[in-house]
């Protein structure tokens, strides 16, 4: 018999999607800065709306997604070890079941 496929943990999908969206955060916040501070940096203009956005909010906005990120992160590892006890107990349960019923036909015997 092969083994049966798990179902997909839905927070993985969620780790991914949220780490794609920290990591252009974060590099957007980490140009933002070079930016600001780098001597040589060009100077074209207006600064773009999303480097203007993460001037003002970015630190609030890398903090929400890294807690969005690490509840995401614990809900993936729960629901894994969840579904592994789970197994365990189905594995354990079925062989229990058959270890009564041997022991009884041993006993009509």
């Amino acid at each position: 018999m092969g083994k049966v496929k798990e179902p997909t943990n839905p927070f993985y999908v969620l780790v991914v999607i949220l780490g794609v969206v920290f990591l252009i955060t974060a590099c957007g916040y980490g140009t933002m800065t070079y930016r600001a501070i780098a001597p040589n940096a060009p100077r074209d203009g207006a600064p773009h709306p999303w480097m203007d956005f993460l001037d003002r909010n970015g630190m609030q906005l890398l903090g929400g997604e890294l807690a969005a990120l690490a509840a995401v992160t614990f809900g993936a590892m729960w629901l894994d070890r969840y579904r592994s006890l789970a197994d365990q107990r189905r594995e354990r349960g079925s062989g229990d079941h058959e270890f009564r019923t041997d022991a009884r036909d041993d006993e009509r015997n």
